[in-house]
């Protein structure tokens, strides 16, 4: 009986009170689950208008690979949206909420057409579903959505894409903070597979790890929890916005929870002010290379899967019990000299000869003696470093502290006295920030004093060191995203680094030999040495004057060439970074589609019989099959395979066939020497649009800089009896690192004589006319498909349990007559059973039903005679159900899960699906399942039942009289059922 007491006094604590949360040294930073980091509003800041500005700069940052989009964009710039994420390695976040729901004043409702927007949303879908990550929903129980409604919506969204994530943040509203009984159930998040919630309020660790212990409780179904730093500028600083970056990844490296990081919010404007964007643009007066370079560091870490990476080191990320681990030392000393302290495993602190010395995961306590934290630099580089948070001290008491940063022996922090001076009530603190360069081997000091006595001198100093840039040399090695079966393959060799000097280079590149060979000749030892294979004089191309290829040796059965380069003379040495030597392939006829890795490794370079390593590198490309002839495409020659075959210059320009870069195929037109903004390459239409007619075009091509950024864009040009004008496509901010596409759609028309017509590409006159490549351009008519609808339609959503209902099966717009029809539903026979069917058409036959297996109904409906076709939007059929007796109230779903149709031809198409969610309410006393003994009160008489019954599950034997208890449903009688019933006695 004690145990049961206990019990039932641990669910009503529950109700009162959460963990508060605990700072732990980080010592075991290991969350593999962490693996997803990305930006809301990569498509900027306006609803339904995205742009790929954003994108183009998260993807130069390399720390993505999640994009957080609107999922309600019209037609092909949610494609073009996606697509572009996809280039720069990014899964998209959908936000669909607005697809679904609408919010007003007095709350949230499923809008009418939520039907034809989420089927449009999956046919514009279609072909990208592997881009897409997740479904979003941003706060929808503050804006009044119903868990019933929300539930309906997830479920859906779960049944129609199975391996896709369902995501909810929350509001803290969600949480019930007041405990006014106002908050969300675990239910409403059934259906959800990842959480988290928007902190916006100032920054306090506490208070957020109270609401994220909350989250973990409401999400009770193990969902995935992702965290969301603040990275706007309203009610914070980028000072701010770094601390609780830190802070959260932190969280996520010890949470193993927690799946991904998502900040908010990158572009500028609403509420939230300036978007971590503007802080990370140096043209900005407000730029803060810290933060970028915190952000880089971060969300590198995060999506290479590494948790802490080489380039970011801080003292609470990295706290140890280790000396030297991750190059962090924890001691006391003076001027003199410096001892280790000792590891306090209870406290986990470290403790000098008085224990009063201490240094912990963000603070330094001194004594008589310095307290100092001392990190070794592990390479050569220039590194920033700045304080996680303020300085500050954490009591009033005492005559404050001294505070300096050593590089070795010489101060660096203050730079204009000894000491930095923290007051005694100071309370607050100040920032530090500073950049230097550092060797490796060169070790920092971060040093705490007492100033005149230790009382109160317990010091916050977290600070957090980033290397910015690195001066050893790595590997560059480039090639195409995606090449075709028999097209060429060019790979880029090349170095990166600063400073550089080498007069010779070697390594070794691995391929899969089995997608991509290389042409090679054989050469022959001297002195009967035997032959190998080199790589032939056409298979490569030395880039740098002065430096070239010594000698080479192909293993083509291990797919490794081993590679040497070297100068001409001495004075042909490597200084600057750039390309070393281009390598030609080819991808094999019969090579295997999917992506193929190419790889550097063992690199070395020298100078003067000094070797240096070298980092290597590495891409992948991805092997596609040739792609067919497209019977809608118009253009002569859009890919461009054929040189430069039906396009020709417009205005002074020079058109080349070029195989790199390219988009697809092998390759591409590259165009020069241009005088003005609008020269470059076009094709006459004219014929195209006479033979076709006047209707909707939809038109594109893909577009490259060869060097620098210029607003471009395709354009049509038509001049007809009365004049002439223009069909203009998409702006884009088109750059060297990766193609664009602009693209459009026009109602292309004339009067009278049609007397010119010509499509090409065109610059912006403001940003210039330089050179530049196009790829892929596209010109088709477009032909509007007829698209049948499945409809299902009851005149009640809530059924009493044991009532007869009806639910009328039908068809809508259904634009060529159909005879036949054979359609599947599925139904929860959990909460109701089928009963029967009639036709609502006269001559309309149920000629075949199949209702053997429940839950499962075949339908087979014909007419009887030409006379009795189905055309327009028609009711076909009549169901009745029965709701079943139940105990609790619960949803169910009837689905068409198939519907052929058949004209009088017999063709045969399919109809678009179709659903509907009911509710069929209990019976007995108001269905209430805290009420277990039906005496109509919860009382403790109640909660005695389930404490009696507390630990059995759906396994146990005495289950039928058992369940009763189980007041959630979920198969088991827990802590959570005890709760849910004290909950309602203590209302």
């Amino acid at each position: 009986m004690k145990k049961k007491l206990l019990i039932v006094l641990l669910a009503i604590s529950m109700l009162m009170t959460l963990a508060s949360g605990v700072t732990v040294a980080a010592e075991n930073n290991t969350n593999n689950r962490l693996q997803y980091f990305g930006y809301y509003g990569s498509d900027g800041a306006s609803y339904g208008n995205p742009t790929t500005e954003y994108m183009q700069i998260i993807g130069e940052l390399a720390n993505s690979n999640v994009a957080f989009i609107n999922g309600w964009i019209s037609g092909q710039k949610l494609r073009d949206t996606i697509e572009f994420a996809a280039s720069k390695k990014m899964k998209v976040i959908l936000q669909v909420s607005d697809i679904f729901f609408a919010y007003e004043a007095n709350g949230g409702y499923m809008v009418g057409p939520w039907e034809y927007n989420w089927t449009t949303l999956k046919q514009l879908l279609s072909g990208l579903e592997d881009n897409v990550l997740a479904f979003y929903f941003d706060e929808p129980a503050l804006l009044g959505v119903s868990e019933k409604d929300f539930r309906f919506v997830t479920k859906l969204i779960r049944e129609d894409f199975p391996d896709k994530k369902v995501m909810q943040i929350s509001a803290l509203a969600d949480f019930d903070p007041g405990n006014t009984g106002h908050g969300i159930r675990s239910d409403y998040l059934e259906y959800v597979t990842d959480v988290g919630f928007d902190y916006y309020s100032g920054w306090d660790i506490g208070d957020y790890l109270y609401y994220h212990e909350k989250l973990k409780l409401l999400a009770n179904k193990n969902q995935d929890i992702w965290l969301i730093p603040r990275a706007f500028s309203r009610f914070n600083s980028s000072d701010g916005m770094q601390q609780e970056l830190l802070r959260h990844y932190e969280l996520a490296l010890r949470e193993p929870r927690v799946v991904g990081i998502l900040p908010f919010n990158f572009p500028s404007g609403g509420d939230w002010g300036e978007g971590l964007g503007y802080f990370i643009d140096d043209t900005n007066p407000l730029y803060d290379s810290y933060l970028k370079n915190t952000h880089i560091q971060v969300g590198r870490s995060v999506i290479g899967k590494q948790g802490t990476n080489d380039n970011l080191y801080g003292a609470s990320l990295d706290f140890s019990s280790v000396q030297g681990e991750r190059g962090w030392y924890y001691q006391q000393g003076n001027s003199s000299s410096n001892t280790a302290l000792i590891w306090n495993a209870g406290e986990k602190i470290w403790q000098g000869t008085n224990s009063l010395l201490t240094i912990g995961a963000d603070f330094q306590q001194p004594n008589a003696e310095d307290s100092i934290r001392k990190w070794i630099a592990p390479k050569s580089g220039t590194i920033e470093i700045a304080s996680n948070g303020n300085i500050r001290k954490s009591s009033t008491l005492g005559d404050g502290v001294r505070l300096k940063l050593l590089k070795n022996d010489t101060r660096i922090w203050p730079n204009d006295s000894d000491w930095k001076l923290l007051q005694n009530n100071d309370k607050t603190g100040f920032p530090m920030k500073t950049t230097i360069e550092v060797q490796a081997g060169d070790a920092l000091y971060f040093v705490v004093n007492q100033n005149g006595n230790s009382i109160g001198d317990k010091t916050f100093w977290n600070p957090v060191i980033i290397y910015k840039t690195i001066t050893e040399a790595s590997a560059t090695l480039t090639g195409p995203a995606s090449v075709q079966r028999g097209d060429a393959a060019n790979l880029q060799i090349g170095i990166s680094g600063d400073p550089l000097n080498f007069t010779s280079w070697q390594g070794v590149l691995s391929y899969d030999p089995n997608k991509v060979k290389f042409a090679t000749k054989t050469v022959t030892l001297g002195n009967n040495g035997g032959t190998y294979q080199a790589l032939a004089d056409e298979a490569y191309t030395n880039v740098r004057p002065g430096f070239r290829l010594l000698s080479s040796d192909v293993k083509e059965e291990q797919g490794k060439i081993y590679i040497s380069m070297a100068s001409v003379v001495a004075e042909d040495a490597v200084h600057e970074r750039g390309n070393l030597l281009t390598l030609h392939g080819t991808v094999k006829i019969g090579a295997a589609m999917g992506t193929s890795e190419v790889a550097l490794s063992d690199l070395k370079v020298s100078v003067g019989g000094t070797e240096t390593s070298v980092v290597g590198a590495s891409f992948s490309m991805q092997v596609t099959a040739k792609e067919p002839i497209d019977p809608n495409e118009l253009l002569t020659n859009p890919g461009f395979e054929n040189g430069t075959t039906g396009w020709e210059p417009f205005f002074a320009a020079t058109l080349k066939s070029v195989t790199t870069p390219v988009y697809s195929g092998s390759k591409a037109l590259g165009i020069s020497n241009r005088d003005s903004n609008y020269t470059g390459a076009m094709q006459d239409i004219k014929t195209i649009l006479l033979d076709n007619g006047q209707g909707t075009y939809d038109f594109g091509a893909y577009l490259r800089t060869e060097a620098g950024t210029q607003t471009m864009y395709v354009n049509i040009y038509v001049v007809d009896s009365e004049g002439g004008r223009y069909y203009t496509g998409s702006f884009e901010n088109v750059g060297n690192g990766s193609w664009a596409r602009s693209s459009g759609s026009g109602d292309i028309t004339w009067k009278g004589e049609l007397k010119t017509a010509r499509i090409y590409v065109e610059s912006v006159t403001e940003t210039g006319k330089g050179n530049f490549y196009i790829d892929s351009f596209s010109f088709k008519k477009k032909t509007l498909p007829t698209i049948e609808k499945s409809t299902l339609t009851t005149s009640v959503s809530t059924i009493p349990a044991g009532t007869v209902f009806k639910v009328n099966y039908g068809l809508n717009e259904v634009s060529q007559a159909i005879y036949a029809q054979d359609f599947k539903l599925d139904y929860d026979p959990a909460v109701m059973e089928f009963i029967s069917a009639k036709s609502l058409i006269e001559g309309i036959a149920i000629v075949g039903i199949d209702k053997e297996k429940a839950g499962k109904l075949r339908l087979i409906v014909a007419s009887q005679g030409s006379e009795h076709s189905v055309i327009g939007n028609k009711q076909v059929v009549e169901l009745t159900f029965k709701a079943k007796t139940i105990k609790q109230s619960a949803p169910g779903v009837i689905s068409i899960t198939n519907a052929i149709l058949g004209d009088d031809q017999g063709n045969e198409s399919k109809a678009v699906l179709s659903s509907i969610a009911l509710e069929v309410t209990a019976g007995g006393l108001g269905g209430d399942p805290t009420d277990v003994n039906q005496d109509g009160k919860v009382t403790i008489g109640d909660l005695s039942i389930v404490a009696a019954y507390y630990g059995k599950d759906s396994s146990s034997p005495e289950w039928e009289q058992a369940k009763k208890a189980d007041i959630n449903g979920d198969g088991k009688i827990d802590i959570l059922d005890l709760a849910i019933v004290a909950k309602k006695i203590v209302k």
